[in-house]
């Protein structure tokens, strides 16, 4: 039944849409200084496509910005869009599996086969392996872009030591005879922290879809409730920042839609990153819970 649902989820061509619409929105992230100010502007920054196209037409700044693992770290920190998208991306295949079974009557036919505890199993399973999937091909496609496209040699010594501070934790001065290898265990880190944010994203739009069971519902609910998160959270962290009001960096920390992109790095899971581990499984089990009290009720009611 497990294997079944994994297929189902992955094996379709919702499963490609998404993996392509998560790498493009990769793409449409900043790129950083890159650009020639005379094109670019100071200090201003384009799209990672955009930066890509204007270096095929040799308009490109050799910086610490075009340094492809710098890149590879800002995967989620230099785009507005992520936080809005990813729960729609990540659990498109299995919400229309989902739906179709729902609205064809096949729930109540697997249910003849099967418990319900089983089925829903099943289902919360092909979910977050569907979204960690996803997750991970489309980071894989855009890896491969920015070794394909931004620098793989910084300019200076200086430059590479900066990175090594910032991504490998490790002090300037101890640079000089220092191997690649942390700041790879770094990105790697990175990696499977965004694959957790990916499985929180698909539980979301999976409990969403079971209350909605309306795909243009679902998806449009979906979008506008994390649209306003990210407004409420910046707001929230501007008046923390440029105000210094605690309370409001503490409803920052509470609602960031992307709190694990700052574990073990900086903020409040800077040093707490079993603790983010920990929401993220709470997170994922409040969505199931949420949905099958819906479900349940619903089954009882009408399904049964």
């Amino acid at each position: 039944m497990i294997k079944l649902e994994i297929k189902k989820s992955v094996a379709n061509i919702f499963f490609l849409v998404s993996v392509i619409l998560l790498y493009f929105t990769f793409l449409s992230g900043q790129s950083g200084s890159v650009l020639p100010e005379n094109i670019q502007g100071p200090g201003s920054q384009v799209s990672v496509i955009t930066a890509i196209w204007n270096k095929l037409n040799g308009n490109w700044y050799n910086s610490l910005d075009a340094y492809y693992v710098t890149r590879m770290h800002g995967i989620w920190r230099d785009n507005y869009y992520l936080p809005v998208l990813m729960p729609v991306v990540c659990g498109l295949p299995s919400v229309i599996n989902y739906m179709r079974e729902v609205a064809t009557d096949n729930k109540k036919l697997i249910l003849v086969r099967c418990t319900v505890k089983k089925y829903y199993i099943s289902k919360f399973i092909s979910n977050i392996v569907s979204s960690m999937f996803i997750a991970l091909s489309a980071v894989t496609l855009y890896y491969i872009t920015l070794i394909c496209f931004y620098d793989r040699v910084l300019v200076t010594d200086e430059d590479f030591s900066t990175v090594y501070s910032l991504y490998a934790n490790i002090p300037m001065e101890d640079s000089v005879s220092a191997t690649m290898f942390p700041i790879y265990l770094s990105i790697v880190k990175n990696v499977l922290y965004f694959i957790f944010y990916a499985a929180i994203n698909g539980s979301f739009c999976f409990m969403v879809s079971a209350l909605c069971r309306d795909i243009y519902v679902t998806t449009g609910f979906t979008v506008i409730f994390c649209y306003l998160q990210c407004c409420i959270y910046g707001q929230m962290t501007r008046q923390h920042i440029s105000g210094g009001i605690k309370p409001a960096g503490i409803i920052a920390n509470i609602i960031d839609p992307a709190f694990l992109r700052s574990t073990g790095k900086y903020g409040f899971y800077a040093d707490k990153a079993a603790l983010a581990i920990a929401v993220a499984f709470t997170i994922i089990f409040f969505n199931y819970g949420i949905m099958l009290l819906f479900t349940k009720k619903r089954f009882d009611i009408s399904e049964h």
